[in-house]
């Protein structure tokens, strides 16, 4: 059977759909719009599990690509990689000895963290491996909504647990120290308690329960509740520093010469 003749009103509806679509304004890809942002494809390395940018290529060249990119950032003929998580499996991007971009410290910026941790963690060790001239500076993006920070305790949490990227270990990576992050600290949970949202649950005091369930409360709310917590809990943290316990974070500070 022949296909269906287009019925024209069914055309001028679609027409007029299109119109509307193409008035809107709409923003461009935000991965597109930072390569170009960032000096464009000839500065910028990208390494991301989609097969182009505006030509489809096929899965084979995908692959083929990210290695010829990966190649030109590791000897620093691009500034800037751009890494996804379907293809950050096995990927080095440090800056190791001997290569052409081992001049040039890696500036590891994480815009959207995994729900796991060991997730995140494994990601970070794609820019810090051993045998670099420099370790790597992290810096994670996030908002100043509670439901996203919920994330960047748990990576600042696990992070923490490993002696190799701590400030305690003089091979560390800069900016690894995210206690700043680390909401589930031992002065999180009494803070949680002084703000008083939960007194009768079995949950009071967990601060990860918290963080959770204030996602699903809408912006405006989410970021009236979450300044208490953190209003609360800088609050808790200046009266332990008043009284002399406080347990922040060591850092050792190498000099060639200190003068008191």
């Amino acid at each position: 059977m022949p296909p269906p003749e287009p019925h024209p009103v069914l055309i001028a509806k679609r027409q007029v759909l299109l119109d509307k679509i193409r008035h809107m304004d709409l923003p461009p890809n935000p991965l597109d719009d930072l390569i170009d942002r960032l000096g464009g494809v000839d500065q910028v390395a990208e390494m991301t599990g989609r097969s182009g940018r505006i030509v489809p290529v096929n899965r084979d060249d995908s692959e083929r690509i990210n290695i010829i990119e990966r190649r030109q950032f590791m000897d620093g003929k691009k500034s800037v990689a751009i890494i996804s998580d379907a293809a950050s499996t096995g990927v080095s991007l440090h800056a190791a000895h001997g290569s052409g971009g081992s001049h040039k410290r890696r500036v590891h910026y994480t815009i959207e963290l995994p729900w796991s941790a060991d997730k995140a963690v494994q990601q970070l060790g794609r820019s810090h491996r051993s045998g670099q001239s420099s370790a790597p500076v992290y810096k994670l993006v996030v908002t100043n909504l509670g439901g996203e920070r919920r994330f960047a305790a748990a990576v600042s949490k696990r992070l923490m647990s490993l002696g190799a990227l701590t400030k305690g270990d003089r091979r560390a990576a800069t900016g690894a120290d995210m206690s700043e992050f680390d909401l589930d600290s031992k002065y999180g949970k009494p803070e949680l308690d002084r703000v008083g949202l939960d007194r009768e649950t079995r949950s009071k005091g967990d601060v990860r329960i918290f963080l959770n369930r204030i996602s699903g409360l809408i912006v405006t709310r989410q970021s009236l509740v979450f300044s208490l917590f953190m209003n609360t809990l800088s609050q808790v943290i200046k009266e332990a520093k008043s009284i002399g316990e406080f347990e922040g974070t060591a850092e050792d500070i190498t000099a060639t010469a200190i003068k008191i």
